[in-house]
């Protein structure tokens, strides 16, 4: 069972830093929440509705790239970073960006 199905279990994930070492050998950039963030909910609720959107998208024949793209422009997310007066939000927008240029992207598991 991967780690975003439905039946996942909420676990205890201080010692448990298998995907974040999975992730630096292949280079690849994380971002974490955690649950004092009071969007945090808000951010994982609509990191699910995207990969639903997705999933449906491509059911309807639809390329990853294209499917992936349909959900930017429904929701309105633009293509590129935007930049704050705020060294957070900078920091996650070159992180989105990052990830956007990641060389192996896929569907999430």
């Amino acid at each position: 069972m991967g780690q975003t199905e439905l039946h996942t279990d909420v676990r205890e994930t201080d010692t448990d830093f298998a995907c974040f070492v999975k992730a630096k050998d292949r280079r690849q950039v994380t971002f974490t929440l955690v649950s004092q963030d009071i969007s945090a909910d808000l951010v994982v609720d609509f990191w699910t509705m995207v990969q639903l959107k997705v999933r449906v998208n491509m059911r309807h024949g639809m390329t990853v790239p294209g499917a992936v793209e349909a959900v930017r422009v429904t929701f309105g997310i633009p293509k590129y970073p935007e930049y704050f007066d705020d060294a957070k939000l900078n920091g996650a927008a070159r992180i989105a960006e990052a990830m956007r240029l990641h060389s192996n992207r896929k569907i999430a598991d």
